[in-house]
């Protein structure tokens, strides 16, 4: 990779007989779990070493959708409903019936969001039940994360407009009084553990058309702003993103990583964080007062020359290994 960041590969390993569908870290990063959706087929594997420690397999003859993993438990679900196993002694704890697509486990492993279409259902993985559950007028959620404290959960809804066009929009649920809340505050995003920063202020991909680009919420507003494109001759294919950098997945398997500038010098300051979550401006306004944060800043081409790397990263091919 450019910029100085070291490149050592940590390990290879080809035991996927389909193409790796889903790929999940454990909060402390020792272990990570890979699947196939296909074929049901799990993998745990040592984030240390890489080494594979287990495979497991999803309920027969059903469809495995999405994998996860937090410090303690592994959950997978698709259309043969939840399941959860020990990550030390590799034995089914819990199973919840129904048909799931999306999981993610709190910080604290206690507490599991899974959801269908529209339908999201909490579940506390200590006492084996359902705690809340939420109807949105989406497509469903695209990602999902947990404040801290578990008091609400904000999550990314795929919107799809009157011209089949996706995009993202951000809202949270409160597990207290299992309501929805209209959109994050300010402070509730800088709390998230793998939230990105620019300078200092939260930020995340979204789209409109085939056009990738960052928003940024700041906290004197009540709506996120574009402060970054993403150059369409990388032609994205899917972004990750966690605290201080974006992964963009590019036609061909090339990887581009994006660096973020985490400081809160700069643009934080310019933006008046005081503590006061919105000022409650229109929109207009808003879009006026952030071009100079942000500038809509294209990301420059250099790191189409520098930092896409062929052949580098995690990089799904056809015989369903990945290499790291």
């Amino acid at each position: 990779m450019a910029d100085g960041f070291p490149k050592r590969r940590i390990s290879a390993h080809r035991h996927h007989q389909q193409p790796i569908k889903a790929l999940m870290f454990s909060p402390n990063g020792r272990q990570f779990a890979s699947s196939s959706g296909d074929d049901g087929t799990i993998n745990l594997w040592d984030g240390e070493d890489g080494a594979r420690r287990a495979n497991i397999q999803y309920s027969p003859g059903c469809h495995l959708c999405e994998v996860d993993v937090s410090n303690s438990m592994l959950a997978a679900a698709g259309d043969g409903g939840i399941t959860l196993w020990d990550c030390k002694t590799l034995n089914p704890i819990q199973t919840f019936d129904g048909f799931f697509t999306n999981l993610f486990f709190s910080a604290d492993g206690t507490l599991l969001a899974a959801a269908t279409n529209s339908i999201i259902t909490v579940f506390n993985v200590k006492t084996h039940t359902a705690i809340a559950s939420f109807e949105t007028d989406s497509e469903g959620p695209d990602k999902m994360a947990f404040l801290p404290d578990n008091s609400q959960l904000v999550v990314w809804l795929i919107e799809v407009d009157s011209d089949e066009n996706i995009f993202y929009v951000v809202t949270s649920f409160s597990l207290l009084s299992e309501e929805q809340i209209r959109g994050p505050s300010f402070e509730a995003l800088m709390q998230l553990p793998d939230m990105p920063l620019w300078h200092g202020v939260p930020v995340w991909v979204n789209q409109e058309r085939d056009q990738y680009y960052l928003e940024a919420l700041f906290s004197q507003h009540d709506d996120p702003v574009p402060v970054l494109w993403i150059p369409r001759e990388l032609h994205a294919r899917q972004l990750v993103q966690r605290r201080c950098m974006i992964a963009i997945l590019c036609a061909g398997g090339r990887i581009v990583f994006l660096r973020l500038p985490t400081t809160a010098t700069g643009t934080v300051a310019r933006a008046g964080y005081d503590g006061n979550l919105s000022y409650g401006r229109p929109f207009q306004q808003i879009v006026v007062a952030a071009l100079p944060y942000g500038q809509n800043m294209h990301v420059p081409t250099v790191l189409v020359r520098n930092e896409v790397q062929e052949d580098e990263g995690l990089v799904e091919d056809e015989a369903g290994g990945f290499t790291s």
